[in-house]
C-alpha cells in the first residue's frame, strides 16, 4: 500500500504515521480502487460479524422462550413470530394487502418483517402485527440489514450507493413512496430508522484507511 502512495505531499509517513502537514493532496487511480477495496472489505467484514451477533441474540432469545414457564402454546407462537410465521403473520396480513414496495400480494411469496426486531421486542410486540410489514424476501433482507427504511410518510431511505445502484437493477425506484403508513406503526419505524438503519451509517463511518 506504501508504494501506491504520492512520493510528494503524502498523506501517509513512510513509518506509517499520517503526515498532519498535508491537508489536500492527488492521489493515483491504483490508490484510489486499492481505497475502495479496503473499504468495502471493512464494511462486509462489520455487516457479517454484526449479522452473526444478531443470529447469536436470537438464538439466545429463543432459549429463554423455551426455559420460560410460559405454555407450549405460548412458546410456539413467540417462536414462530420469530420466523414470521403464524399468528404475528396473520396479524400482519389483516392490516396489509402486500408489499409496498415490489406490489406482490400472494402471501406465500410475502415475509411478515418485524419493524423493530424480535430479539429487541417484548413478548407483547413480537406478535402486535403494527410492528410488522409485509415484503418481498429480497426487500425484506435490505430492510432487516440495515440497507433501507421508511419515513412515515412512505419515503424510502437508502443506506448507501451501493444499495441505490441494487435497487435500479431491481427495477425498483428507490425515490418513490411507497405510501403513508399507520399511525400505530410511527414508533416502530422511528426505532428503526434510529437504531437499525442508523446502524449501517455508523460502520461506514467507523471504516478508516
Amino acid at each position: 500500500m506504501q508504494t501506491l502512495f504520492p512520493t510528494q505531499y503524502s498523506p501517509i509517513k513512510s513509518d506509517g504515521a499520517g503526515n498532519q502537514l498535508v491537508r489536500f493532496t492527488w492521489i493515483s487511480k491504483d490508490l484510489f480502487y486499492a481505497i475502495v477495496r479496503l473499504t468495502s472489505d471493512a464494511c462486509r467484514v462489520t455487516s457479517e460479524l454484526q449479522e452473526l451477533s444478531d443470529e447469536i441474540a436470537g438464538n439466545i432469545a429463543e432459549q429463554e422462550i423455551h426455559d420460560s414457564d410460559l405454555s407450549e402454546t405460548e412458546k410456539i407462537t413467540l417462536i414462530n413470530a420469530c420466523r414470521g410465521h403464524g399468528t404475528f403473520k396473520q396479524r400482519v396480513l389483516a392490516k396489509q394487502r402486500g408489499c409496498r414496495v415490489t406490489g406482490v400480494t400472494d402471501s406465500m411469496f410475502l415475509v411478515a418483517s418485524h419493524i423493530r426486531p424480535w430479539i429487541k421486542s417484548g413478548n407483547a410486540d413480537r406478535l402486535n402485527g403494527a410492528n410488522g410489514l409485509l415484503l418481498a424476501p429480497h426487500v425484506d433482507r435490505l430492510f432487516d440489514r440495515c440497507g433501507i427504511t421508511f419515513t412515515n410518510d412512505g419515503r424510502m431511505r437508502v443506506s448507501n450507493s451501493t444499495i441505490t445502484n441494487l435497487l435500479t437493477r431491481w427495477n425498483i425506484n428507490p425515490e418513490a413512496s411507497v405510501g403513508p403508513f399507520r399511525p400505530q406503526q410511527i414508533p416502530f419505524l422511528a426505532y428503526h430508522r434510529r437504531h437499525i438503519f442508523k446502524r449501517q451509517a455508523n460502520n461506514l463511518k467507523r471504516v478508516e484507511i
